[in-house]
């Protein structure tokens, strides 16, 4: 997974793009999509953009963060995790490539502690992941793309020289193979774990089952693959419930202008 992380977000950032310009309504509101992000992307690689953000834990403070290629990046991959955060893309890529920082500003947490503490991700990281990694995994991950050149694993790779890592047990990375039922959800537009890796899993469980849910990604967790997953617990196996959700008959909508109102101006 680590190789293709931004490759895949890259990918994905494409697919929605085509997807907001074959929407007519999306595509009326946000022409261009495609080159004016990639404009966006190449004046904040030259002059990235102070903001003043409120300084969490500390009320009425502010302070001055720089919103740079790195955190367009960020919030680029940060949001296509969902699929419904992502049809909101068009109309915040929009904005900042109109010099409209407002919105943006309002989502910056300068202070505020990462859901998921520095030192429990790279004790997992450095442990399972990077030890792994081939010098051909490696030029995988640094593949030039829109949304940097894997200098995030080039960071991830410093951090555990000075964290340090531990060992797995012996057959710790062998496939599992079991008989039991297991019922294997992802979603149709979830670029970090996709569908083939379901796919591949499965190939190792005689009794088990992929379901692709549409319009979802990684973070989707909703009262739809909810009720999936519970009805597989209930029933010990996957019976096609009727649950009028497992198929969007009709396209996520996006996101248009005025539909958000902007904090004041910054």
């Amino acid at each position: 997974m680590w190789p293709d992380l931004f490759p895949a977000a890259d990918s994905a950032l494409t697919q929605l793009i085509a997807v907001c310009d074959a929407d007519p309504a999306c595509a009326g509101a946000y022409p261009d999509l495609e080159a004016r992000f990639s404009d966006l992307v190449g004046r904040l690689e030259e002059a990235p953009v102070p903001l003043r953000a409120a300084l969490a834990g500390s009320a009425g403070d502010t302070v001055t963060v720089l919103f740079d290629r790195r955190s367009l990046s960020g919030l680029v991959v940060g949001m296509l995790r969902s699929s419904r955060a992502a049809r909101a893309l068009p109309s915040l890529l929009y904005q900042l490539s109109n010099g409209d920082y407002r919105q943006i500003a309002s989502m910056q947490r300068p202070g505020e502690p990462s859901p998921i503490p520095r030192g429990v991700y790279l004790s997992i990281a450095c442990t399972e992941e990077l030890p792994r990694l081939t010098a051909t995994d490696l030029e995988r991950a640094r593949r030039p793309t829109r949304l940097g050149t894997g200098e995030w694993i080039d960071e991830e790779i410093r951090d555990c020289e000075i964290w340090g890592s531990a060992s797995v047990p012996d057959g710790f990375w062998d496939p599992v193979n079991s008989v039991v039922p297991v019922f294997i959800v992802t979603g149709s537009e979830d670029y970090i774990t996709p569908p083939e890796y379901a796919e591949w899993v499965a190939g190792h469980l005689p009794n088990g089952s992929v379901r692709v849910v549409p319009q979802r990604g990684h973070d989707d967790i909703d009262p739809c693959v909810a009720g999936l997953i519970e009805n597989f617990l209930i029933q010990g196996r996957d019976t096609e419930p009727d649950l009028g959700c497992t198929e969007d008959r009709e396209p996520l909508p996006f996101e248009l202008p005025g539909e958000v109102e902007l904090p004041g101006s910054i």
